[in-house]
């Protein structure tokens, strides 16, 4: 997370911490070639033991109560994907929306951080690709993105 004062207007997100291990995600940061089915059983593993062990930090928390400050506001998200990490123009286009509330729910039996947005607007980039994947509907006519996908939230002055 960004070690900026506690005033800022963005908030980076330099480690996932809410994201739950599974062998879904297991290859998000493999870069270079394909793993060999050695490398690809052992990476599998590793992520299904750190799944049996995993549960937000304490950093995970603090994220949380730091992104309170902008309920209230009308922010912009920009979302995660892992080809962001060789082409970062190529991720999904960024949205524009009122958040609502940071709420917790769970996920597979774990806890999650999910924004509560509303008037959702996607900014589309020439390169990038749409961030519908990345945000659900929830039952009070609002939409909710996990924390475990975001990258960037910044306020949005008017």
């Amino acid at each position: 997370m960004n070690n900026t004062a506690a005033d800022t207007d963005e908030i980076e997100i330099r480690e996932n911490y809410w994201k739950i291990p599974s062998e879904k995600n297991a290859f998000d940061t493999w870069i270079e070639g394909r793993p060999t089915e050695e490398e690809r059983q052992k990476t599998i593993e590793a992520a299904l033991a750190a799944r049996e062990q995993w549960k937000p930090n304490i950093d995970g928390w603090q994220l949380v109560e730091k992104l309170t400050r902008f309920v209230g506001s009308r922010v912009r998200i920009q979302f995660w994907d892992p080809i962001m990490f060789m082409l970062d123009d190529e991720g999904p286009f960024p949205v524009e929306a009122d958040l609502v509330h940071v709420v917790i729910g769970t996920e597979d039996g774990f806890p999650q951080a999910y924004l509560r947005l509303k008037n959702l607007a996607e900014i589309p980039t020439p390169n990038g690709h749409a961030a519908s994947r990345y945000i659900n509907d929830d039952m009070g006519g609002c939409h909710l993105a996990s924390l475990a996908n975001v990258y960037t939230v910044t306020k949005v002055r008017r």
